[in-house]
């Protein structure tokens, strides 16, 4: 029993540790982290897109600027914060930059799952369990 709760105490300080890196700096490296998802996500859309013979400009600068306004968001939200805590005083216990930015951050890596999907990365079981997820009459690709 006491492995067990040394053991537990470890992990929740690297839990901590962890969570300490990513949230300091008002979530600098949680928006650092989505850059590099956007990166992927892109790189592996556009060979998506390659691949089924659908690349287009128009969709592709839509989906830049989508990306664009997510990080809008979370500047935004990081004015928000400032403007509530410190000239207001409200006190909100959570911070909203980096819930959006954890939140775009999921979505991020659900684009980047969906399109390797869509690739036909996956296989087996994992990818019958995708296709209950992502299995849309819209899409034109299996």
């Amino acid at each position: 029993m006491d492995k067990l709760h040394d053991v537990l105490i470890a992990f929740t300080a690297i839990l901590y540790a962890i969570a300490e890196y990513l949230f300091d700096d008002n979530g600098i490296h949680i928006l650092t982290g989505y850059v590099v998802l956007i990166v992927i996500d892109v790189i592996i859309g556009t060979v998506k897109s390659a691949k089924i013979s659908q690349l287009k400009s128009r969709t592709y600068l839509y989906g830049i600027f989508i990306k664009f306004l997510g990080i809008c968001t979370v500047i935004i939200a990081n004015v928000l914060d400032n403007v509530l805590v410190n000239y207001m005083q409200i006190k909100l216990g959570m911070d909203l930059s980096d819930t959006f930015a954890c939140l775009l951050v999921g979505y991020e890596a659900l684009s980047i799952l969906e399109n390797m999907y869509q690739m036909g990365i996956f296989t087996g079981k994992l990818q019958d369990t995708l296709s209950k997820i992502f299995d849309d009459k819209d899409l034109k690709h299996k």
